[in-house]
């Protein structure tokens, strides 16, 4: 769910000329942060416990859905086009 909110920020903000660069970007950035995220999460576990890891890794996916479809039709709204309910009613 976070990949979509990310992609349909990204399709609204960056111009189309730009639209690979940013791309590359996210890519690095992604590439990058996957090591640093294994070993900060690995540190917690070690800390915390496996059972808690789990659910407060369960807890922020949660959160990021919720955090998505509150914030959807905002991401998605486009200026000047009329929704269905706008148009048929």
């Amino acid at each position: 769910m976070v990949n979509i909110f990310i992609r349909t920020m990204m399709q609204k903000e960056v111009p189309n000329r730009y639209m690979a660069r940013v791309g590359s970007l996210f890519a690095a950035i992604s590439m990058t942060s996957t090591p640093l995220s294994r070993f900060f999460t690995g540190f917690l576990t070690d800390r915390l416990g496996v059972r808690q890891m789990y659910f407060w890794a369960g807890a922020f996916e949660v959160i990021v859905v919720v955090v998505f479809f509150m914030l959807y039709k905002q991401i998605t709204a486009q200026p000047g086009v009329k929704s269905q309910t706008e148009v048929s009613g």
